[in-house]
């Protein structure tokens, strides 16, 4: 079958044309600066080159370690919201001096890759605590419902 319309398969695809770049599924947002809105040496854009050159990949730019302290520092602190307000994302760009999507795209992976193990780690030192277990809300919207829920008669 076709995957041309799944995201997996293009990220798959991706993948296999880049070797040398192990972690290529999910870089699209990781601290790329101006991912996409600037050309290569060889005017081809988003990281890949001209199609006589065959396929190649920018190496992925990673935050500094201060910027990714800060970051993590606020997640671990919001484990069981782990969703900044649009004036904690102002505040963290701030802070950290990266662009405001960036923020949030650095959230949008860390939610997927680092907040399980976060709270693995946090719930098991609660458990040994007697303390009941941090539940993680799925979405920006879980906590204004539940308060609206709590206010209706």
């Amino acid at each position: 079958p076709d995957n041309s319309s799944d995201t997996r398969g293009r990220k798959r695809r991706r993948a296999e044309m880049s070797p040398e770049s192990p972690d290529t599924d999910a870089q699209e947002h990781d601290g790329e600066e101006g991912a996409g809105s600037a050309s290569d040496k060889d005017g081809s854009r988003n990281g890949h080159a001209s199609s006589e050159g065959g396929a190649r990949r920018r190496r992925k730019q990673q935050h500094s370690d201060g910027v990714t302290r800060i970051l993590t520092d606020w997640l671990q602190s919001n484990l069981a919201r782990p969703y900044p307000t649009h004036e904690e994302k102002k505040e963290l760009q701030r802070l950290t001096g990266i662009e405001f999507q960036q923020v949030g795209y650095w959230f949008t992976n860390a939610r997927r890759r680092i907040l399980p193990e976060m709270l693995k780690v946090e719930n098991a030192k609660r458990r040994a605590e007697g303390k009941p277990p941090i539940v993680r809300q799925t979405d920006q919207w879980a906590r204004p419902l539940a308060e609206m829920a709590e206010r209706t008669p």
